[in-house]
């Protein structure tokens, strides 16, 4: 069984759209040198790592976190998710290897770029479910229906 290994991106401006969305991961090693340290950057492969359009946020989901996560019966189109085949568990697992997630968006006014980065140190960062849709990171237990 291949397992398949999420990151979620969630546009969080109630205004405007994103543009040109690129994702990238990496796992990350440090490399000691004699003067300081050199990251080791070796890419991960996403399935799917780019999109045209993120929506901007719906107002009807800012409490979604602290009211109930269930049955949205309106659009959630400000978020989206990436997922690898990769064995991110495996990577974190070893010594001094972390992932880095990369978000490259562009700006639906300004048109300027914008990288968000995430880091992962440790693999209990992983856990085993789906994300809820909207605006929330939370995930829960999916049980995979067998006929």
């Amino acid at each position: 069984m291949t397992h398949l290994y999420y990151f979620k991106i969630i546009n969080k401006s109630f205004l405007f759209k994103v543009y040109e969305i690129k994702v990238k991961a990496f796992v990350v090693k440090e490399i000691n040198n004699l003067n300081g340290n050199d990251l080791l950057l070796t890419p991960i492969i996403m399935e799917f790592n780019s999109l045209a359009l993120i929506e901007r946020f719906n107002l009807r989901h800012i409490f979604q976190c602290y009211i109930g996560d269930n049955n949205l019966q309106s659009r959630t189109d400000y978020a989206a998710q990436f997922f690898t085949k990769a064995d991110a568990r495996k990577e974190l697992n070893q010594d001094g290897h972390s992932i880095f997630f990369q978000v490259m968006a562009k700006h639906s006014l300004t048109g300027f770029t914008t990288v968000k980065t995430m880091k992962y140190h440790h693999a209990l960062r992983i856990q085993n479910g789906k994300f809820l849709s909207g605006n929330s990171f939370k995930i829960v237990e999916y049980r995979q229906e067998t006929e």
